[in-house]
């Protein structure tokens, strides 16, 4: 929550504020589910970079659309 200030440039309110307003996000289970798809989503893709490094190299046009076809 206090990211989501700080974000849009706003001074961040008491912690107590803070507490409260979680609070009410969480229990909100629209609210719950995209913080979830963000969390996972973030971890695989984190993941997946991780593991997939591409390599660059120039080839031949026709070995491009070659590879494009298959």
């Amino acid at each position: 929550v206090a990211d989501q200030f700080a974000q849009y440039g706003m001074p961040a309110p008491e912690e107590g504020e803070i507490q409260r307003m979680a609070g009410r996000i969480l229990s909100d289970r629209d609210q719950l589910g995209r913080i979830r798809n963000t969390i996972v989503e973030r971890k695989l893709m984190t993941h997946f970079k991780a593991m997939l490094e591409p390599k660059e190299r120039r080839i031949p046009l026709d070995e491009f659309v070659n590879l494009a076809r298959s």
